[in-house]
């Protein structure tokens, strides 16, 4: 009987078979051997004559033929090399080369202050011209160099992303005339880099253009300069605005409820900008108002000596009925000026919010560990109080308990939909442990 084997030949088919290699070969042109742990040219040399002088020592005194002790000899180093060759952690490397393109991020500030008129145009010979917004600026000289975009030297291998940001990241259009006015109340620069770091993990990024006027609440600091250091991304800063020295008086920011009760003071917080920075202003002529959006009607309003830029202003309003309402707050800076100091930018005089009002009783959740005095009291008050509901939670009372309030309940709500009707949640001297980390969670949030 003649055994089929394969032929064995000195081949790179044939290490395939012996090595049981089925989704890589010798005989690929990008394979070559490896190893787990390199050694260098000299550490084989050295290894190779003390394996030459281990195997020769040991059939010196061998009483046989010097021929046979030599094959022996030249048997035992072969071992010996393979034995080290194995403990080295032969492989095999194919190398795949492959091209990834880079990632060229053009991040564009669509924040409200791009819409300041102290920029100005590139045709303009007098410097007293007609200043521009940085918004309409900048997208003049996006349109100016459309075609460098274009051009496929500088697009080739390369993948190029146009991100607009304000109190988030987003894609925009690629070129200017597809964007949106912009609608932003702050310019989150640190958060706009992290975010475009997050959308390149794992990829090449050649770079990062950020188009802003730097007015950001937020620092990058050293720990995002350190990381952007560390993946190698360059950033490359495009200023824009303050051709023009303009003085403009704005609403920086502005804090309301998202619910209110019918009849109760409504505390409405807003804080006033001044650009540039440090500019002096006259503070007589600031006045700061809350006006109803349907009826025009002013609910309150704030001048000096109340006023300024360096303090929060608080605004209060009512309303007699249970709807949705739309109040404006307004910012009005009435000194007379020339017309080249005119208020640059009156979309950011104003911010409008919205308050649903409520017409029921004001529901409270009250959690206690023990009955000390602080808990008969707070219970006893809003137990009798006409627009409380109360739910009343006293940790420490055994089940059998029965717990007080309007609206009793025998255990802490579990879920977001349990917690959400309440208006005021008091939390009394409860031990730490009282509470679920999910719980926990859950009373943070709502």
């Amino acid at each position: 009987m003649i055994a089929n084997w394969p032929p064995i030949l000195a081949s790179a088919d044939t290490l395939d078979w012996w090595l049981g290699l089925d989704r890589m070969h010798w005989s690929d042109p990008n394979a070559m051997l490896s190893w787990v742990h390199p050694l260098h040219a000299w550490q084989w040399a050295l290894i190779m004559l003390a394996a030459a002088l281990v195997s020769g020592a040991s059939y010196r005194h061998l009483v046989a033929g010097r021929l046979s002790r030599g094959a022996l000899g030249v048997v035992r180093a072969i071992l010996i090399l393979f034995v080290v060759a194995l403990l080295a952690g032969p492989m095999i490397l194919v190398q795949d080369p492959h091209t990834e393109d880079d990632w060229l991020f053009m991040l564009v500030d669509r924040s409200e202050s791009i819409m300041l008129e102290d920029a100005l145009p590139v045709e303009a010979a007098d410097p007293r011209g007609q200043p521009i917004s940085r918004d309409r600026a900048l997208r003049a000289a996006l349109e100016r160099h459309r075609s460098l975009f274009e051009d496929e030297a500088f697009t080739r291998n390369r993948r190029i992303v146009w991100l607009g940001f304000d109190e988030r990241t987003y894609e925009i259009g690629p070129f200017a005339v597809d964007w949106s006015e912009p609608e932003g109340q702050a310019t989150a620069l640190r958060t706009a880099i992290e975010q475009t770091l997050g959308r390149a993990v794992g990829r090449p990024i050649a770079g990062i253009v950020l188009m802003t006027d730097g007015q950001s609440p937020q620092s990058t600091g050293v720990e995002l300069a350190l990381r952007l250091k560390r993946r190698g991304v360059p950033v490359f800063a495009v200023p824009l605005g303050g051709d023009v020295n303009r003085l403009d008086v704005s609403l920086s920011a502005v804090e309301a409820p998202q619910k209110a009760f019918v009849n109760d003071d409504v505390p409405i917080r807003a804080w006033i900008r001044v650009d540039p920075t440090g500019a002096a202003i006259d503070p007589s002529a600031l006045t700061v108002r809350l006006v109803d959006v349907s009826t025009g009607k002013v609910l309150d309003e704030k001048k000096a000596p109340n006023i300024g830029p360096d303090r929060p202003v608080l605004l209060t309003g009512q309303w007699p009925t249970q709807e949705q309402v739309n109040w404006r707050v307004q910012v009005m800076y009435d000194l007379e000026r020339e017309a080249m100091h005119a208020d640059p930018d009156a979309r950011n005089n104003e911010r409008v919010v919205s308050v649903e009002m409520i017409d029921r009783k004001i529901r409270v959740l009250y959690v206690e560990g023990y009955p000390r005095w602080e808990y008969r009291f707070l219970k006893t008050l809003m137990v009798r109080e006409r627009s409380i509901a109360c739910s009343i939670m006293l940790a420490s009372a055994d089940r059998d308990f029965a717990q007080e309030g309007d609206e009793p309940i025998t255990r802490l709500p579990n879920s977001p939909e349990e917690f959400a009707p309440y208006d005021v949640v008091v939390w009394g001297d409860v031990p730490p442990d009282y509470l679920s980390q999910d719980q926990m969670i859950m009373l943070r949030d709502h």
